[in-house]
């Protein structure tokens, strides 16, 4: 196993080239770029001046993140609020962007989503004789929590199921 070799980045030069060089690879949030460049041991000093420079030239801007975190997780079918939060907070988004982007999932998203989530469930488990069997539903329901979805979601999921079933 090879060891990580630190560097100690020490100018504001050499720090902006090596945040343009890792901006270049993927996007971050302003937090991740700061853990970054601490990781490579860069003075406090330096680390906002790069911040600032890389905000100002629009390389680095949280909302702009956020809604491209958001935009790929809409890409993700079978996933509730809950999970999509648990993602912005390990992309290290900030609390305001994060209340922002969550806003804009409304309860009716989340309901159709959790309905998409137990279709591809039932899918896989669509030979059982009962499907409405107490042993099978809760099997649906951990599922569905897992996934990220809340009560309330999957309780309407369930029942619109249980309609699809009976008729």
């Amino acid at each position: 196993m090879q060891k990580r070799i630190v560097r100690k980045i020490d100018t504001e030069d050499k720090a902006y080239a090596f945040a343009l060089k890792k901006l270049s690879y993927k996007d971050y949030s302003e937090q991740a770029m700061l853990t970054l460049l601490a990781k490579e041991q860069c003075p406090s000093a330096v680390q906002q001046a790069v911040l600032a420079k890389l905000k100002e030239y629009s390389f680095l801007n949280d909302e702009v993140y956020a809604a491209r975190v958001y935009r790929a997780w809409l890409n993700k079918k079978y996933y509730g609020k809950k999970h999509l939060l648990l993602e912005l907070k390990k992309k290290e988004v900030s609390e305001a962007c994060t209340a922002e982007v969550l806003a804009e999932y409304d309860d009716e998203l989340d309901y159709n989503r959790a309905c998409n989530a137990l279709t591809a469930w039932q899918k896989q488990y669509n030979k059982q004789e009962d499907p409405l069997s107490d042993k099978l539903l809760a099997k649906a329901i951990r599922a569905l929590f897992s996934r990220g979805f809340n009560n309330n979601s999957i309780q309407k999921a369930l029942r619109r199921l249980e309609q699809k079933i009976v008729d």
